[in-house]
Protein backbone atom coordinates (compact mmCIF):
# COMPACT_ATOMS: atom_id res chain seq x y z
CA UNK A 1 0.00 0.00 0.00
CA UNK A 2 0.98 3.64 -0.29
CA UNK A 3 1.42 5.88 2.69
CA UNK A 4 0.09 9.35 1.93
CA UNK A 5 2.39 12.01 3.23
CA UNK A 6 2.69 15.75 2.92
CA UNK A 7 3.18 17.17 -0.58
CA UNK A 8 6.50 16.12 -2.06
CA UNK A 9 6.94 13.10 0.18
CA UNK A 10 5.58 9.95 -1.37
CA UNK A 11 6.90 6.75 0.12
CA UNK A 12 5.64 3.26 -0.70
CA UNK A 13 5.75 0.19 1.46
CA UNK A 14 6.93 -2.98 -0.21
CA UNK A 15 4.61 -5.30 1.76
CA UNK A 16 2.87 -7.06 -1.13
CA UNK A 17 5.58 -5.90 -3.56
CA UNK A 18 3.02 -3.81 -5.43
CA UNK A 19 2.13 -0.16 -5.21
CA UNK A 20 0.99 0.52 -8.72
CA UNK A 21 -2.71 1.16 -8.05
CA UNK A 22 -2.58 3.85 -5.38
CA UNK A 23 -1.77 7.47 -6.23
CA UNK A 24 -0.44 9.84 -3.59
CA UNK A 25 -0.49 13.52 -2.77
CA UNK A 26 3.24 13.84 -3.27
CA UNK A 27 4.25 11.46 -6.03
CA UNK A 28 3.23 9.00 -8.70
CA UNK A 29 2.02 5.44 -8.28
CA UNK A 30 4.73 2.86 -8.74
CA UNK A 31 5.08 -0.31 -10.76
CA UNK A 32 5.62 -3.84 -9.53
CA UNK A 33 8.64 -4.30 -7.31
CA UNK A 34 10.91 -6.89 -8.98
CA UNK A 35 11.86 -10.10 -7.25
CA UNK A 36 15.53 -9.14 -7.32
CA UNK A 37 17.43 -5.88 -7.77
CA UNK A 38 21.11 -5.41 -8.60
CA UNK A 39 23.94 -3.10 -7.62
CA UNK A 40 27.29 -2.82 -9.39
CA UNK A 41 30.17 -2.07 -7.02
CA UNK A 42 33.92 -2.64 -6.72
CA UNK A 43 33.85 -3.38 -2.98
CA UNK A 44 34.58 -7.01 -2.15
CA UNK A 45 32.11 -9.60 -0.81
CA UNK A 46 33.99 -9.72 2.50
CA UNK A 47 32.99 -6.09 3.04
CA UNK A 48 29.47 -6.13 1.61
CA UNK A 49 28.39 -9.52 3.03
CA UNK A 50 29.43 -8.26 6.48
CA UNK A 51 28.28 -4.64 6.33
CA UNK A 52 25.81 -4.22 3.49
CA UNK A 53 25.42 -0.81 1.85
CA UNK A 54 24.97 2.53 3.62
CA UNK A 55 24.20 5.83 1.91
CA UNK A 56 26.72 8.69 1.81
CA UNK A 57 24.46 10.91 3.92
CA UNK A 58 20.85 11.79 4.69
CA UNK A 59 19.83 14.15 1.88
CA UNK A 60 16.58 12.75 0.43
CA UNK A 61 16.30 15.23 -2.44
CA UNK A 62 15.59 12.78 -5.26
CA UNK A 63 16.42 15.19 -8.10
CA UNK A 64 19.79 15.98 -6.54
CA UNK A 65 20.41 12.25 -6.15
CA UNK A 66 19.80 11.35 -9.80
CA UNK A 67 21.84 14.30 -11.03
CA UNK A 68 24.96 12.92 -9.42
CA UNK A 69 25.00 13.98 -5.75
CA UNK A 70 28.18 16.01 -6.14
CA UNK A 71 28.18 16.77 -2.42
CA UNK A 72 28.25 13.01 -1.64
CA UNK A 73 25.37 13.44 0.82
CA UNK A 74 22.57 11.42 -0.77
CA UNK A 75 20.39 9.42 1.58
CA UNK A 76 19.59 6.90 -1.15
CA UNK A 77 21.28 3.71 -2.26
CA UNK A 78 20.89 3.06 -5.98
CA UNK A 79 19.96 -0.33 -7.38
CA UNK A 80 18.48 -1.42 -10.70
CA UNK A 81 15.90 -3.93 -11.78
CA UNK A 82 18.24 -4.71 -14.69
CA UNK A 83 21.36 -6.77 -14.29
CA UNK A 84 22.66 -5.37 -17.60
CA UNK A 85 22.44 -1.82 -16.23
CA UNK A 86 24.26 -2.82 -13.05
CA UNK A 87 26.97 -4.50 -15.10
CA UNK A 88 27.72 -1.15 -16.78
CA UNK A 89 28.32 0.39 -13.35
CA UNK A 90 30.44 -2.59 -12.26
CA UNK A 91 32.49 -2.32 -15.45
CA UNK A 92 33.01 1.41 -14.89
CA UNK A 93 34.20 0.75 -11.33
CA UNK A 94 36.53 -1.97 -12.57
CA UNK A 95 37.98 0.31 -15.24
CA UNK A 96 38.73 2.91 -12.57
CA UNK A 97 40.72 0.27 -10.70
CA UNK A 98 42.61 -0.68 -13.87
CA UNK A 99 43.41 2.96 -14.62
CA UNK A 100 44.76 3.44 -11.09
CA UNK A 101 46.99 0.37 -11.40
CA UNK A 102 48.28 1.35 -14.84
CA UNK A 103 49.61 4.63 -13.42
CA UNK A 104 51.88 2.74 -11.00
CA UNK A 105 55.45 2.51 -12.41
CA UNK A 106 56.07 -0.85 -10.77
CA UNK A 107 53.28 -2.40 -12.89
CA UNK A 108 55.74 -2.28 -15.77
CA UNK A 109 57.96 -4.61 -13.75
CA UNK A 110 57.31 -7.28 -11.15
CA UNK A 111 54.17 -5.52 -9.91
CA UNK A 112 52.03 -7.09 -7.20
CA UNK A 113 49.25 -9.55 -6.46
CA UNK A 114 46.57 -8.83 -3.85
CA UNK A 115 43.85 -11.24 -2.79
CA UNK A 116 41.63 -12.28 0.07
CA UNK A 117 39.71 -15.29 1.29
CA UNK A 118 36.05 -14.95 0.28
CA UNK A 119 33.25 -16.96 1.98
CA UNK A 120 32.30 -20.00 -0.10
CA UNK A 121 34.86 -19.04 -2.79
CA UNK A 122 38.12 -19.32 -0.91
CA UNK A 123 41.16 -17.35 -2.11
CA UNK A 124 40.34 -14.72 -4.74
CA UNK A 125 42.82 -12.44 -6.48
CA UNK A 126 41.29 -8.95 -6.34
CA UNK A 127 44.14 -6.94 -7.87
CA UNK A 128 47.15 -7.92 -9.96
CA UNK A 129 49.64 -6.13 -12.16
CA UNK A 130 52.94 -7.17 -13.72
CA UNK A 131 54.94 -6.46 -16.85
CA UNK A 132 52.39 -4.14 -18.44
CA UNK A 133 49.31 -6.22 -17.61
CA UNK A 134 46.68 -5.22 -15.03
CA UNK A 135 43.80 -7.18 -13.51
CA UNK A 136 40.98 -6.26 -11.12
CA UNK A 137 37.75 -7.74 -9.81
CA UNK A 138 34.42 -5.99 -9.82
CA UNK A 139 31.00 -7.14 -8.65
CA UNK A 140 27.23 -7.07 -9.15
CA UNK A 141 25.36 -7.77 -5.91
CA UNK A 142 21.93 -9.40 -5.97
CA UNK A 143 19.42 -8.10 -3.44
CA UNK A 144 15.99 -9.27 -2.29
CA UNK A 145 14.04 -5.96 -2.12
CA UNK A 146 11.41 -7.34 0.26
CA UNK A 147 13.63 -6.36 3.19
CA UNK A 148 12.70 -2.70 2.72
CA UNK A 149 9.92 -0.90 4.52
CA UNK A 150 10.02 1.89 1.92
CA UNK A 151 11.47 2.23 -1.59
CA UNK A 152 11.13 4.56 -4.58
CA UNK A 153 11.00 3.57 -8.24
CA UNK A 154 12.91 6.55 -9.59
CA UNK A 155 11.55 6.64 -13.18
CA UNK A 156 7.98 6.73 -11.85
CA UNK A 157 8.74 9.47 -9.34
CA UNK A 158 10.41 11.70 -11.97
CA UNK A 159 7.34 11.80 -14.23
CA UNK A 160 6.61 15.39 -13.22
CA UNK A 161 9.72 16.35 -15.20
CA UNK A 162 9.43 14.37 -18.48
CA UNK A 163 12.91 15.32 -19.69
CA UNK A 164 14.50 14.14 -16.45
CA UNK A 165 12.36 10.99 -16.39
CA UNK A 166 13.27 10.07 -19.97
CA UNK A 167 16.97 10.64 -19.29
CA UNK A 168 17.07 8.11 -16.45
CA UNK A 169 14.25 5.72 -17.41
CA UNK A 170 16.55 3.10 -18.91
CA UNK A 171 18.42 2.74 -15.62
CA UNK A 172 15.26 1.27 -14.00
CA UNK A 173 16.49 2.52 -10.64
CA UNK A 174 14.96 1.45 -7.35
CA UNK A 175 16.27 3.76 -4.61
CA UNK A 176 16.42 2.51 -1.03
CA UNK A 177 16.53 4.77 2.00
CA UNK A 178 19.84 4.93 3.91
CA UNK A 179 20.71 1.26 4.21
CA UNK A 180 20.65 -2.12 2.53
CA UNK A 181 21.57 -4.56 5.32
CA UNK A 182 23.81 -7.56 4.60
CA UNK A 183 20.93 -9.89 5.41
CA UNK A 184 19.08 -8.60 2.30
CA UNK A 185 21.92 -9.45 -0.09
CA UNK A 186 21.39 -12.87 -1.65
CA UNK A 187 24.77 -13.10 -3.34
CA UNK A 188 27.19 -11.61 -5.84
CA UNK A 189 28.29 -12.03 -9.45
CA UNK A 190 32.07 -11.79 -9.65
CA UNK A 191 33.69 -10.33 -12.77
CA UNK A 192 37.31 -10.36 -13.87
CA UNK A 193 38.73 -7.36 -15.76
CA UNK A 194 42.09 -7.23 -17.49
CA UNK A 195 43.93 -4.80 -19.75
CA UNK A 196 47.35 -3.98 -21.14
CA UNK A 197 49.34 -0.87 -20.27
CA UNK A 198 52.08 1.08 -22.02
CA UNK A 199 54.10 3.96 -20.58
CA UNK A 200 51.90 3.98 -17.47
CA UNK A 201 48.79 4.42 -19.62
CA UNK A 202 45.88 1.99 -19.88
CA UNK A 203 45.21 0.65 -23.38
CA UNK A 204 41.42 0.85 -23.18
CA UNK A 205 40.82 -1.18 -26.34
CA UNK A 206 42.50 -4.15 -24.67
CA UNK A 207 40.16 -4.19 -21.65
CA UNK A 208 38.16 -7.36 -20.99
CA UNK A 209 35.11 -7.88 -18.75
CA UNK A 210 34.33 -11.52 -17.98
CA UNK A 211 31.86 -13.08 -15.57
CA UNK A 212 33.56 -15.51 -13.24
CA UNK A 213 30.79 -16.93 -11.04
CA UNK A 214 27.86 -16.20 -8.73
CA UNK A 215 28.40 -16.75 -5.01
CA UNK A 216 25.69 -16.99 -2.33
CA UNK A 217 25.85 -14.74 0.73
CA UNK A 218 26.02 -16.94 3.86
CA UNK A 219 24.50 -14.08 5.89
CA UNK A 220 21.35 -13.78 3.75
CA UNK A 221 18.09 -13.90 5.74
CA UNK A 222 14.87 -13.70 3.67
CA UNK A 223 12.87 -12.74 6.77
CA UNK A 224 15.02 -9.74 7.74
CA UNK A 225 13.32 -6.33 7.55
CA UNK A 226 14.71 -2.80 7.75
CA UNK A 227 12.66 0.29 8.60
CA UNK A 228 14.55 3.59 8.08
CA UNK A 229 11.94 5.45 10.12
CA UNK A 230 13.13 3.47 13.13
CA UNK A 231 16.81 4.10 12.41
CA UNK A 232 18.05 7.31 14.02
CA UNK A 233 21.06 7.36 11.71
CA UNK A 234 18.75 7.60 8.68
CA UNK A 235 17.33 10.93 9.90
CA UNK A 236 14.16 10.28 7.88
CA UNK A 237 10.91 11.95 8.91
CA UNK A 238 7.40 10.82 8.05
CA UNK A 239 6.80 14.21 6.41
CA UNK A 240 10.17 14.25 4.64
CA UNK A 241 10.26 16.46 1.52
CA UNK A 242 11.79 14.35 -1.24
CA UNK A 243 11.75 17.17 -3.82
CA UNK A 244 9.81 15.11 -6.34
CA UNK A 245 9.07 16.96 -9.61
CA UNK A 246 5.62 18.53 -9.57
CA UNK A 247 2.68 16.60 -10.93
CA UNK A 248 -0.81 17.70 -11.84
CA UNK A 249 -3.05 17.92 -8.78
CA UNK A 250 -5.49 15.08 -8.22
CA UNK A 251 -8.74 16.55 -6.76
CA UNK A 252 -9.45 13.36 -4.83
CA UNK A 253 -6.20 13.66 -2.92
CA UNK A 254 -5.87 17.44 -2.59
CA UNK A 255 -5.16 18.18 1.07
CA UNK A 256 -3.99 14.69 1.97
CA UNK A 257 -1.22 14.66 4.53
CA UNK A 258 0.39 12.53 7.17
CA UNK A 259 -1.99 14.12 9.66
CA UNK A 260 -5.36 13.29 8.11
CA UNK A 261 -4.20 9.92 6.70
CA UNK A 262 -6.22 10.14 3.46
CA UNK A 263 -7.39 7.01 1.71
CA UNK A 264 -6.12 4.44 4.11
CA UNK A 265 -2.69 5.93 4.63
CA UNK A 266 -0.98 4.74 7.76
CA UNK A 267 2.18 5.29 9.69
CA UNK A 268 5.05 3.86 7.63
CA UNK A 269 6.81 3.12 10.84
CA UNK A 270 4.20 0.48 11.65
CA UNK A 271 5.40 -1.84 8.88
CA UNK A 272 8.18 -4.20 9.59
Amino acid sequence: MVTLLATGALVTTTGSASAQNEPSSGGFSQGQLPGVVYRGDDRTPNDIFANGFTSWGTNYDLVNHVRGDRAHNSGYISTSGSRDVSETFARRAGLNSLYAQSAEPRCQGAGWTIGQSIPVVGWLITSHCAHGSVEARTFVYTINPQFANVVLHVPDQLQGDPMLANTYRNQDEWAFFHRIPPQAITGVYIYDMTARTANNQLELQSATFTQDRWVANPNYDPNYRYNPYGDAAANLRIDQNLNLPNQQANPYHRGCSAINQCRGGDDPGSHG
